[in-house]
């Protein structure tokens, strides 16, 4: 039940798409237990789904759809305790990521690990990966196959930044305790800029009502 193999430059057609899907309908009719299985280390088919993010959106949805109705947990966490969305976020599959968060509470979205010092939310788990990845763009010792992986990772990984602000990801779960801390936030900020500057005249209005108490205090301070 698991997604094939794809690479980033794939570009399977609307006619691929529905025919793969039927295969996989047909299979789970047959065996609906194949939409609940688990791997050794306790990986479901929805953990498995990040691949690269060349399905549409709505095979995808139509996928997530399939496994959900037979049993599939979207809630499901793995040995390192990550959910399918964790996995997500750390793949840079937006619209795996997309697709979850809309069967999500606010409160699954910002969801870390039980033994997390500071909980590493999926939003978290991106900027992590974000940072890694620019860091091996800016090494000079960093090959060109991978470099060449990293500059098209970069951008499905700000998608699906923008995809988890958009549901609710919280900023304030990502941790700015040392450098390398503020280093991933600083890397998030253009993302969550990006998607306050998409919300609607009137919610904007309220966002900066709600902070005016704030940034008047801030401005006292500086004076």
């Amino acid at each position: 039940m698991l997604l094939p193999f794809t690479l980033p430059t794939d570009q399977p057609t609307e006619e691929s798409e529905a025919i793969l899907l039927s295969f996989y309908q047909l299979l789970i009719q047959r065996d609906s237990s194949l939409a609940t299985e688990r791997r050794p280390n306790c990986m479901n088919p929805l953990h498995a789904a990040m691949t690269p993010p060349v399905c549409s959106q709505q095979f995808i949805d139509s996928y997530i759809d399939m496994l959900v109705a037979d049993g599939a947990d979207i809630r499901a966490v793995h040995n390192n305790g990550w959910t399918p969305l964790h996995v997500a976020a750390c793949q840079g599959s937006h619209c795996v990521a997309a697709s979850l968060c809309r069967r999500l509470t606010a409160a699954d979205i910002n969801r870390g690990r039980p033994t997390d010092l500071h909980p590493l939310t999926p939003l978290t788990v991106a900027a992590v990966r974000l940072d890694l990845v620019a860091q091996q763009l800016q090494n000079d010792n960093t090959g060109r196959a991978v470099r060449d992986r990293a500059s098209i990772r970069i951008p499905n990984l700000k998608t699906t930044m923008r995809v988890l602000l958009q549901a609710g990801a919280d900023i304030a779960f990502i941790p700015t305790a040392t450098e390398r801390h503020r280093r991933r936030r600083q890397l998030m900020l253009p993302e969550y800029a990006t998607v306050l500057n998409q919300l609607p005249h009137d919610v904007m209005a309220t966002v900066n009502a709600a902070l005016r108490p704030q940034r008047e205090m801030a401005d006292a301070l500086t004076e």
